[in-house]
């Protein structure tokens, strides 16, 4: 999945970052001091190649510090963990993205960073080839498609109404804050929450839930087995239990 395919990138870039600052640091030894006097060209050809290698440096050092952020909030996903917030994770990764496409443009003359653009690019097109599952993933992840409603219901927790994969049902996602990171507690499917609140059977329940809304989310109680929201939907309230730390699908 999107997961394991971040992960393979991410230790490849790494790789290549690494190739690249050894090739920077023999790139920038000083040369012995000469006794002959020097063009004027000359003179201001070092301080340039010297800014422009420094410029560089931080290029790679600023991309390797983001992708281990980058890399670090995929890992968290495999344990339901995130960055704090729905817009942290999102820029994270596009600031990655961004600074992925200014790497490869810069050192498009290494070898190394052409494979790794190639590599990129392979990975890309086999996300698509399993009905391309993997890379809806990817793109969810970059963007906001899917997800349809983000709502605060105190300091410590946060739902969000959304698809994460694109064959999956819309959820509830419930997000407790821990530090400067969250973790999905429980993602109740939406579809049954509707049917409780609006008191309808399973043959009555022909409303479109992509389009019908939460009014009001209100955080009742929470324990270390559930967590009590009452929903307001089509003007009608229910106190709604949800057990956390279950194994509820995507």
């Amino acid at each position: 999945g999107f997961c394991k395919i971040g992960a393979d990138v991410l230790n490849l870039s790494i790789g290549i970052l690494i190739n690249i600052c050894a090739k920077l640091n023999i790139c920038t030894s000083n040369s012995p001091p000469s006794q002959s006097p020097k063009p004027l060209a000359v003179t201001f050809e070092k301080p340039y190649r010297q800014y422009k290698m420094i410029t560089k440096r931080i290029l790679v050092i600023t991309y390797l510090t983001f992708t281990l952020f980058f890399l670090l909030g995929v890992f968290m996903s495999f344990y339901d963990y995130s960055y704090y917030g729905y817009w942290t994770d999102k820029l994270i990764n596009w600031i990655w993205l961004v600074f992925t496409v200014t790497i490869i443009f810069c050192f498009w003359k290494n070898k190394i960073t052409r494979i790794y653009f190639f590599s990129l690019l392979t990975l890309i097109l086999l996300s698509i080839l399993p009905m391309a599952i993997p890379f809806f993933g990817i793109v969810f992840s970059f963007t906001t498609i899917n997800d349809s409603q983000q709502i605060k219901l105190n300091n410590s927790f946060r739902i969000e109404r959304t698809r994460q994969q694109a064959m999956s049902m819309p959820r509830i996602y419930v997000y407790q804050r821990i530090g400067l990171l969250e973790k999905n507690i429980c993602r109740p499917v939406y579809g049954e929450i509707i049917e409780s609140v609006l008191n309808l059977k399973g043959n009555e329940s022909n409303i479109d839930e992509e389009k019908l809304s939460i009014q009001e989310a209100k955080l009742v109680s929470f324990n270390n087995d559930s967590i009590g929201i009452e929903y307001k939907i089509l003007n009608n309230k229910k106190l709604i239990y949800h057990k956390t730390e279950n194994d509820d699908g995507y």
